[in-house]
């Protein structure tokens, strides 16, 4: 258990220092925003390993002549050889369950580990499969910038979550993580927050 009182609690600045945000966020998001999340530096280095598996693959099918800038045309994703409308509902029934982190994830890895079987296996695989792939699971928003965005509205989610739980001491320490690393939360008449990145 970390807490200030026992003086082992991590900010968002610190992790930062240690772990690449892409890598912080990636750990983050294997728990639900609802749930306790233990932190720890193996946790967070575990994490990493697992998106650079990611990545691994996703470099592996651009090798095979795959453009990640591809569009996707949902509505007529093949059933081989990945069935990748099973995970596409999959992953978004897990996302529309409360936005179920975890599960959505886990998703992925599954998909990913057929895909590389595929690849390893050896299977012809056209380039615009390997697109098609490519284009599926690549997160063409993976700046820095972007990657950080995607964490601010994580948190400012969970902290509303916590306010609507009459949780004003974890809303409050939300909104503190948030400006100690120059995250300026407003509070809307409407009930939405914004937020800007001070200078």
């Amino acid at each position: 258990k970390m807490s200030k009182s026992l003086g082992n609690f991590v900010t968002l600045k610190d992790a930062f220092k240690k772990f690449d945000p892409i890598t912080v966020r990636f750990f983050i998001l294997q728990s639900h925003y609802r749930s306790p999340l233990d932190y720890s530096d193996e946790a967070v280095e575990g994490a990493g390993k697992g998106l650079e598996r990611l990545k691994n693959v996703m470099r592996q099918l651009e090798e095979m002549g795959a453009d990640p800038a591809a569009k996707i045309d949902f509505d007529n994703l093949p059933e081989e050889p990945i069935n990748l409308r099973r995970y596409y509902n999959e992953w978004f029934a897990a996302m529309a369950d409360d936005f179920n982190t975890p599960s959505a994830i886990a998703v992925l890895f599954e998909m990913f580990k057929d895909i590389n079987s595929l690849i390893a296996s050896g299977a012809a695989m056209t380039s615009d499969f390997a697109t098609l792939l490519s284009a599926y699971t690549k997160n063409r928003d993976s700046s820095d910038k972007n990657v950080e965005t995607e964490l601010v509205n994580l948190l400012i989610k969970m902290r509303a979550d916590a306010r609507k739980n009459r949780d004003f001491k974890l809303a409050d320490s939300i909104r503190t993580e948030l400006q100690d690393i120059g995250v300026m939360l407003e509070d809307k008449k409407d009930g939405t927050t914004t937020f800007k990145v001070s200078k």
